[in-house]
């Protein structure tokens, strides 16, 4: 990620500012071949050279750059595991520099270059894996970014290199494209995890792009059928999010993010999915306390919940009203279990001995009775129990 300088910054650095970018890295050459030909590439994108005399790497390798050395602008300067490897034939580079110690992880680290006040200019969070282009890592080719303009702490703003092994050392890349980077898609999750035939299920989605989103799309498609594409709205900052109706015990569900900004660029996110719980559901208020020994006090106040389906249920999403509470996500409970949530955690432990599973949020049973309602995460109620304190209810509780 390019790291814009200060005012003060830049009233220091002379009459032309000279933007240093992490434009390429080979962390994982062609097997055994790691001692030797591991390097990164920094790029000078300014109209001026740069003097990086006391700039340091932080993080992934240690170097401190020698006094004097300078990166011209539009020039390039590699940084090497072993700098004889790329100052002799083929390469045959000049002014090649040697880093004091470290290795470029193979799974993947966080490379971050600083000046001499420490202030960071570039840091690009690599990886082997997701949505970051496989081949580099330990198939000959070097990690290159599409364009120096675009922002290199996401996936899609690299590639890997074309033609010969280990990439383009001291020249620009072979897959240099200019323009903008494609949308990058990530943090994607549903809940409930495990939705049982009554649960919607939402998908949820961070997508970001350095030009603008033009639409957010959902492709689902169940038990291997046609797919169809909901779309994903934006739920605040870069978080997007869309809702799967409910599908039938043991339908097979995939699903995968599609992103496309304003140039026209498109990302396809991976397939992803779950299978609904099957068995039925039957998730029953079991016990109140509501006007407990504690007398004027709400304290040892707690609902207990009985799975008498045959259905694991994840209760994620789940709520109440009555008392406020809603359930985390992963909060599952199987068939003959019971959940315990207290008003006061702390009192109920105290008096049972044992910890309840949850406190809820605010609120008090009434002493007079009132209705408590469980929904689940699609709002659907799923229990209700009007309880007083006369008439035909018990009345020593």
């Amino acid at each position: 990620m390019k790291i814009e300088l200060t005012l003060a910054a830049l009233l220091t650095a002379g009459p032309l500012f000279a933007a240093v970018v992490i434009n390429e890295i080979h962390y994982n050459p062609d097997p055994g071949a790691d001692t030797s030909y591991e390097f990164f590439e920094l790029h000078n994108t300014g109209a001026a050279a740069v003097d990086l005399g006391g700039w340091m790497i932080t993080s992934g390798v240690v170097h401190t750059f020698a006094a004097g050395t300078s990166l011209p602008a539009d020039g390039y300067l590699v940084v090497a595991k072993l700098a004889a490897t790329y100052t002799s034939a083929p390469f045959n580079l000049v002014g090649v520099v040697q880093w004091t110690s470290g290795d470029l992880n193979n799974g993947g680290e966080t490379v971050t270059l600083v000046d001499a006040s420490a202030v960071v200019m570039d840091t690009v969070p690599y990886d082997d894996g997701g949505c970051w282009p496989l081949d580099p890592d330990g198939q000959g080719p070097s990690l290159e970014l599409l364009d120096p303009a675009q922002d290199n702490s996401l996936c899609t703003s690299w590639a890997a290199s074309t033609g010969v092994d280990y990439g383009t050392p001291g020249a620009q890349n072979s897959v240099f494209a200019g323009g903008s980077s494609a949308p990058m898609i990530s943090g994607v999750a549903h809940n409930p995890v495990v939705p049982s035939y009554l649960d919607a299920v939402t998908v949820s989605a961070t997508v970001t792009d350095d030009t603008g989103l033009a639409l957010v799309q959902l492709e689902v498609a169940v038990d291997g059928g046609l797919s169809q594409l909901l779309t994903m709205t934006a739920q605040g900052g870069d978080l997007f999010a869309a809702l799967i109706p409910a599908q039938a015990a043991g339908a097979v569900v995939a699903y995968r993010v599609l992103a496309q900004d304003d140039a026209a660029e498109t990302t396809l996110g991976d397939w992803q999915g779950y299978t609904v719980a099957a068995g039925t559901v039957e998730i029953l208020i079991h016990e109140l306390h509501y006007n407990g020994l504690a007398s004027g006090t709400d304290v040892d106040e707690f609902i207990e919940l009985f799975n008498n389906g045959t259905a694991t249920v994840d209760l994620g999403g789940w709520s109440f009203s009555g008392v406020t509470f809603t359930f985390p996500a992963g909060s599952f409970i199987a068939p003959g279990e019971y959940r315990v949530l207290a008003v006061n955690a702390a009192q109920f432990t105290a008096i049972y001995g044992f910890a309840p599973d949850f406190q809820w949020t605010s609120g008090a049973l009434s002493n007079d009775g009132e209705a408590i309602v469980l929904s689940n995460a699609s709002a659907q109620e799923m229990d209700r129990v009007a309880y007083d304190d006369a008439g035909a209810w018990p009345i020593s509780p």
